[in-house]
């Protein structure tokens, strides 16, 4: 069953987990962006 997402929804069903997430652009004094390797999928992260 795929996840659904509730957005302040009166109607959603309860809450019954947590997930943090987060983002951000690192870049080196060259300018570039560096990039993260995701351990779960063992690619970059997009």
């Amino acid at each position: 069953m795929p996840k659904k997402d509730y957005y302040d929804d009166p109607a959603a069903p309860p809450a019954n987990s947590l997930v943090v997430a987060g983002a951000t652009v690192v870049r080196d004094d060259s300018g570039r962006v560096l990039m993260i390797e995701r351990t779960d999928v063992e690619e970059g992260a997009r």
